[in-house]
């Protein structure tokens, strides 16, 4: 198996961990998508705290590359940004996979468009039955939702900055003569520096939203440090795939496996929990629902995941 296939698996079993995280947290914690977009953001820089201990090292490559990776990691906070404003409208785990996943046909785009990438018949093919299974694993009545149009703007934005994201980090990393840990560290910065940029044009005074944030991170610092430390190794995780992976487009499908670690971990919720009082069940129940065609989902998920790697 290729090390860029195994890497790539790590990402959506994390992020799968902050979607479960994320759903309790929006409404009960955070006030409004800018919290969470900056939180996300100010964590995406510790990184480079690994820098003075002499854990990874950091030489400033060229001009090019150092704009790709500032701007890379600005999208990918942007599209976080759009990803929580859609949580606010309807706080729905089951239909925000679906649209999150909508990247898998969009990041081939962008990679053609952006970066000339194409792909062998098969590989097309592999990515479309890849995506169809994604859409079937949430194909019940959870998903039909009366915000559905709602939420439908900001998570397109979502997509689009994500898979844009993904696409520019990949040309960087295509360039001669790069380091994995340089380009990723200003990818971090560049997510830190956009984040403080939406701080800035909040609703809110700057001053007031990061006094308030501040407060936030110390009620709440045991699940800030686990929520933010898993996403911010999903990501680290998900750059290196990118960097190693023959196509990016692969990359995007693979982290389309999402709602399927949602399910896995809801079932070890269910299972764990199931007797006691203290732990409500019923929302990871409904994660596991339906699972005849969850597991027709994943007949296709598997199928297109083995013609692309």
């Amino acid at each position: 198996m290729q090390n860029w296939f195994l890497i790539a698996l790590i990402a959506p079993c994390l992020w799968a961990m902050v979607a479960i995280i994320d759903t309790y947290f929006v409404h009960g914690v955070y006030e409004d998508e800018y919290d969470g977009a900056v939180i996300s953001g100010v964590f995406q820089s510790l990184p480079w705290l690994l820098v003075p201990l002499g854990v990874i090292g950091f030489a400033f490559p060229p001009v090019e590359v150092a704009a790709l990776a500032l701007f890379s990691g600005g999208l990918f906070i942007l599209a976080f940004f759009c990803y929580f404003k859609a949580l606010f409208v309807s706080n729905d785990s089951a239909l925000m996979q679906i649209l999150w996943n909508v990247s898998v046909p969009v990041v081939p785009f962008f990679a053609w468009l952006v970066i000339g990438e194409v792909l062998t018949p098969v590989h097309y093919a592999g990515i479309g039955i890849a995506f169809l299974g994604t859409l079937l694993f949430n194909f019940d009545d959870t998903v039909k939702r009366i915000g559905f149009r709602r939420i439908a703007l900001p998570m397109l934005g979502a997509v689009v900055f994500l898979s844009l994201s993904m696409v520019v980090a990949k040309k960087a990393y295509q360039l001669p003569d790069v380091d994995f840990w340089s380009i990723f560290l200003l990818f971090s910065i560049g997510a830190t520096i956009t984040s403080l940029v939406v701080l800035a044009i909040g609703q809110r005074g700057a001053f007031e939203r990061a006094k308030k944030i501040t407060t936030l991170s110390g009620k709440y610092f045991f699940f800030f440090l686990t929520a933010e430390g898993l996403s911010l190794i999903a990501t680290m995780t998900s750059q290196k795939a990118i960097s190693l992976a023959p196509a990016v487009s692969f990359v995007a499908v693979i982290e389309s496996l999402v709602p399927v670690f949602v399910m896995l971990i809801s079932l070890v919720i269910v299972f764990v929990f199931r007797n006691t009082e203290k732990v409500d069940v019923n929302p990871y129940r409904n994660q596991v629902s339906g699972m005849g065609i969850k597991i027709l989902a994943l007949v296709f998920i598997a199928v297109g995941i083995y013609a692309v790697a």
